[in-house]
């Protein structure tokens, strides 16, 4: 810049005759631009030393005006503006001059620093690495940001060992441990040349790496020389498009197709996999898609979307790959990288991104592999973040041996893992409730002996497939040669299968219950019976499903089929009579009995207060039976099925229920007036007079609650499944509990 011509027009401007005006104008620029080019004078000089801490801003987040600036002259840090001050520092930097910074430690890894990583790599050398990871500083930003000080030399020494810190994984509960650890030298490391770097894919910062690794990683084969991993689909209107697979007519879904079988085939709704929570080997299968006549619906949506948005670019990738049997994983996970098999019939979304193995030999094989401590620990150096992209997955070595005994572990981990998935009722492939199941073995017909049994079977399962997943990791560390180096050992909390607690377990035999009493489920035949269709009252013979799916449940006994009757009876009829009372105590333990309540008390507390929030957390806020509530004073509650509901269900809600309950009240209230108005003592009118006060707020909520659910009764909503509960839950707002 050329600062002599700034400061002699600064002079001829102070220099000129002018009215009052430019006199003012003189004042500001005699105080501030002076001040303005001595600090322009600093930042154009290069220095020996040049250290800071820069702003964070990603490129979505620049004004216009900066975000030109940046692409314009700085294309290999434009991602974020850290990144941009790096090589901005670099540039100032005298040669052999040492610049130090403070940074998010992305950079090290992500796909958008690649060409600035190797840029650096080339030029410059890394002399040290402080990783600090997470609440390396106080405050909010220092609890979620990962970051890196490290000191970069302004030239390139061959062969040069960095020294680094590793302190990343001290944080959280134990963040205080950064300051003991930072001279432990098992955190110190300073083996690998800066070279070696690039013979990594994607050229990480990965100073803690092993040198077996990085000859690995140079001479090895790659998942992706041999397959392709993709990003899957998006839908453009996830609203409009998915759905819950329990929502939905289930006679409308099409199951474990091939896509031309799914082309032929007039089925709406079609297994969709959208990633999920951290699980291994099977499960998460949560979701359907609307892929009617090959997603025909969708493919007219976007298109018209182009058709009235230019820039509207959503597209459907990865087609070619659909309905084909996959490795998948989630793209964002908050825990450890894991992966699962899905079998033929699914399409699947970017969050659930998936390698497609065409040679089955390899499939079980690549998911053994991606599940092992080996691929978590190079993940760990290709990717160190929550955020698992396809080309990671393609980058990870891949050498084959041992396939019989590796795939044979597989085989038997998903097996389990399905066994496990299947055994909750929110899969789709659910038979019968564990506790039920086991009644046909030689046990006595006691809930208390019937869990125990279950909570040894899920044990021994639990420690079962840990020592499958402990014994793949030692056949891989063999096949690569890296004994000693990571450990086989696998973590309880890194195993994915649940251990039957009493609390949930007897939550879900009562959700179960539920199903059965509605016709969902039935005691006379495993599996779904009904969610959609005709409905079939011959189908439940042992246990019969309620006839007008209405489950009335209140405070008082005022319903003598009401939910805790006909769960009571549930009990009896799959247990037994010679065990009820013992099984209602066990159950209502489980459930919190309260000191001086009867086993009955605490079941109908939880109907009342407590069911219908777990089964909102069970099915994920989109929930099948419908709590009709009448508001704070709780005076009428009941439940109905959604898919078996009809446009007189409300009507039959407030003739058959609602108005025999404001006649209970009612007579309530006449019997309490009778005390007070009679020859009663003190306490007894005064107890009856605090009775009547109570009562007439649920009276008066009843009376209010009636002619709103008379006004929808007169209007006979219909529903569609296909819309959703998210919808058809809406057009009962008033009516029923808040989601």
């Amino acid at each position: 810049m050329k600062f002599d011509i700034i400061e002699d027009r600064l002079q001829n401007f102070l220099e000129e005759q002018t009215d009052l005006i430019g006199l003012i104008e003189k004042d500001i620029m005699r105080e501030r631009l002076p001040s303005i080019i001595k600090q322009s004078k600093m930042l154009s000089l290069n220095y020996d030393v040049v250290c800071t801490n820069p702003p964070y801003m990603g490129i979505s987040n620049m004004s216009n005006k900066l975000k030109k600036f940046v692409q314009n002259n700085f294309e290999n840090s434009k991602a974020d503006l850290y990144a941009t001050f790096i090589e901005w520092a670099l540039l100032h930097t005298k040669q052999n001059g040492y610049c130090s910074l403070v940074t998010m430690h992305s950079w090290f890894f992500l796909s958008s620093f690649e060409t600035m990583r190797r840029s650096l790599l080339e030029k410059s050398t890394f002399k040290s690495i402080l990783h600090l990871g997470m609440e390396a500083f106080e405050g909010i930003i220092g609890k979620v940001v990962q970051t890196a000080a490290f000191i970069i030399q302004n030239t390139h020494i061959e062969q040069y060992t960095p020294i680094g810190i590793r302190l990343v994984d001290f944080y959280d509960a134990r963040k205080y441990e950064k300051e003991t650890q930072f001279f432990n030298p098992e955190n110190k490391f300073n083996t690998i040349k800066q070279d070696d770097f690039g013979k990594i894919p994607g050229s990480p910062i990965a100073y803690w790496i092993s040198k077996k690794e990085v000859e690995l990683f140079e001479s090895s084969p790659k998942i992706g020389d041999f397959y392709d991993a993709k990003g899957g689909m998006t839908s453009g209107n996830n609203e409009l498009f998915l759905r819950y697979w329990h929502e939905v007519d289930y006679n409308k879904i099409g199951k474990y197709l091939s896509k031309e079988a799914a082309v032929q085939s007039d089925f709406v709704w079609f297994p969709y996999n959208k990633g999920g929570n951290f699980r291994k080997w099977y499960g998460n299968i949560n979701h359907v898609i609307n892929w009617y006549k090959d997603g025909s619906v969708i493919k007219d949506y976007k298109q018209k979307q182009r058709q009235n948005n230019p820039n509207y670019n959503v597209a459907i990738a990865a087609l070619s790959s659909m309905f084909k049997s996959q490795i998948s994983w989630s793209l964002v996970t908050s825990s450890t990288f894991s992966a699962r098999y899905y079998q033929e019939g699914f399409l699947f979304d970017v969050s659930g991104s998936s390698l497609i193995v065409d040679k089955k030999d390899d499939e079980y094989f690549l998911l053994g592999l991606l599940n092992s401590n080996i691929s978590k620990r190079h993940l760990n150096i290709l990717n160190p973040t929550i955020n698992y992209q396809p080309g990671n997955i393609k980058d990870l070595i891949f050498i084959k041996a041992q396939e019989e005994e590796i795939n044979e572990l597989v085989s038997k981990s998903i097996s389990i893992s399905r066994a496990d998935w299947d055994s909750f009722e929110t899969s789709w492939d659910f038979k019968i409730h564990p506790l039920t199941a086991c009644q046909d073995r030689a046990i006595p017909r006691r809930l208390q002996e019937l869990f125990e049994h279950r909570s040894t079977f899920t044990k021994e399962k639990f420690n079962q497939i840990k020592a499958q997943e402990e014994e793949m990791n030692r056949r891989f560390l063999d096949i690569y040669g890296l004994q000693g180096e990571i450990t086989p050992d696998v973590s309880d909390k890194e195993i994915t299968l649940y251990i039957a607690e009493r609390e949930t377990e007897i939550k879900s035999f009562i959700s179960y219950a539920i199903g059965c009493m509605f016709g969902r489920y039935s005691l006379d035949e495993e599996g779904l019976i009904y969610a959609g269709g005709e409905f079939d009252p011959n189908k439940y013979q042992k246990y019969q499903a309620v006839e007008d799916n209405i489950l009335p449940i209140v405070q008082g006994l005022y319903f003598e089929d009401d939910i805790v009757s006909r769960f009571i009876d549930f009990i009896r009829v799959t247990f037994g009579e010679e065990t009820l009372a013992e099984n209602l105590d066990f159950i209502a333990d489980a459930l919190g009995k309260k000191k001086g309540e009867v086993a009955k008390e605490t079941i109908r507390r939880y109907f009342l207060n407590d069911f219908f929030k777990d089964h909102i957390q069970t099915y994920k806020k989109r929930p099948i039976y419908w709590l009709f509530t009448s508001g704070k004073e709780k005076a009428f509650n009941c439940f109905i099925y959604l898919h078996r509901y009809e446009k007189t269900t409300i009507s039959r809600i407030r003739t058959d229920y609602l108005h025999e309950c404001q006649l209970r009240l009612d007579a309530e209230k006449k019997d309490l007036l009778s005390i007070i108005e009679g020859d009663y003592s003190t306490k007894e009118m005064s107890n009856a007079k605090k009775e009547l006060k109570t009562l007439e707020k649920k009276i008066e909520e009843l009376k209010e609650y009636d002619e709103l659910l008379h006004h929808m009764a007169d209007m006979k909503i219909e529903l569609d499944l296909d819309d959703g509960v998210a919808v058809n839950y809406e057009k009962f707002k008033g009516l029923v509990a808040k989601i």
